[in-house]
């Protein structure tokens, strides 16, 4: 991006916010203003320059919903001994953000959410971690403390994409150990989603989805993935206890990725994905 179209940019945000602000009595749609000027600021800088950063302050975006619950005081664990998922399933809503101190969390289920608005799920170098796992078939555990599909947070589908904010991040997907690694985030948005600061410590060995699959759905869709490391990568399937066949039932399934390492998004996407400062290993 050029500096003057940058800066035609940025006018032609000013003017939209301005336009709205004189129709409504609403706030603004800050975190898409925002969107805006990250996009503007930062042009062309590359992983070569620019940091990776872990950890958000819950300041930052608490003001942009309605309820704030840290998880910690309603009960979480913090030392990873003992699985959260029953709390975190108690706290996640519209129009809240959920905030893990720092601290160590286990998670042995996927926490699906189709139908909500208004979202944040953020931490301050928090870690992730996940229960034990004997057998996996394709993206499903068979056997293990952690059961469901290889992933710990869905948040909206095509059919029914999340709407308005979404903020997720300040993690760390601690994969250090023998049969560890989950998509950490399935993502469909037709509102304005932003994904950073994230860290994979460890090699995705489940041989199932990558960690990341964003997709700015609606053809207003905007979703920015930022300061994201996933350099230590995955294996292939065929070099993990994963049983699936490279192509189940025969079927392209288009749908979902194969690949076990860096992000990717949706054939039927439309809106504006971004993604910036970050690194994804083979």
């Amino acid at each position: 991006m050029t500096r003057s179209s940058g800066l035609a940019l940025a006018r032609a945000v000013s003017t939209i916010a301005s336009s709205q602000s004189s129709r409504s009595k609403t706030i603004p749609f800050e975190l898409e203003i925002a969107f805006f000027t990250w996009f503007t600021q930062t042009g062309n800088q590359s992983n070569a320059n620019a940091s990776l950063p872990i950890g958000i302050n819950p300041q930052r975006y608490a003001k942009h919903f309605d309820k704030r619950v840290n998880i910690a005081k309603q009960g979480a664990d913090k030392t990873g001994k003992k699985a959260i998922d029953d709390v975190l399933e108690q706290v996640i809503d519209s129009d809240t953000v959920v905030y893990f101190p720092p601290g160590r969390y286990k998670l042995n289920t996927n926490h699906r959410h189709v139908g909500l608005q208004n979202l944040g799920i953020i931490g301050n170098n928090a870690v992730l971690t996940h229960g034990t796992v004997e057998a996996i078939d394709g993206f499903d555990m068979t056997s293990g403390e952690y059961h469901g599909p290889a992933q710990h947070f869905k948040i909206g589908v095509p059919d029914n994409p999340h709407k308005g904010k979404f903020v997720f991040g300040g993690f760390i997907a601690n994969w250090r150990g023998k049969n560890e690694g989950m998509q950490i985030l399935n993502h469909h948005t037709n509102g304005t989603s932003v994904t950073e600061n994230i860290r994979q410590q460890g090699i995705h060995s489940l041989g199932c989805q990558g960690p990341f699959r964003i997709d700015a759905h609606g053809a207003n869709a905007k979703a920015i993935v930022r300061g994201v490391d996933l350099r230590f990568g995955g294996k292939s399937y065929q070099f993990t206890i994963n049983t699936r066949q490279e192509r189940s039932g025969g079927g392209t399934e288009t749908g979902r990725s194969w690949a076990t390492s860096g992000i990717t998004t949706h054939p039927e996407a439309k809106g504006h994905p971004r993604v910036q400062q970050s690194m994804c290993g083979g």
